[in-house]
């Protein structure tokens, strides 16, 4: 889990993909659902949410 505050950079999001790929290939369980990374943006933005999932080409 990682909190920001402040001002949104896109460099956020990249980040937190990169984040969603390391569990996936380092600690997700192949019995596992794919990791998913939640970005919410907070007052005095436009009310955005991403949702970052990586989701394997082979299963």
């Amino acid at each position: 889990m990682e909190l920001k505050a402040g001002k949104f950079r896109p460099e956020h999001l990249g980040r937190l993909n990169f984040y969603v790929a390391a569990v996936n290939d380092m600690l997700r369980l192949p019995r596992q659902a794919p990791t998913v990374g939640i970005w919410c943006a907070g007052p005095g933005t436009s009310a955005l949410c991403a949702t970052l999932s990586m989701v394997p080409l082979n299963p």
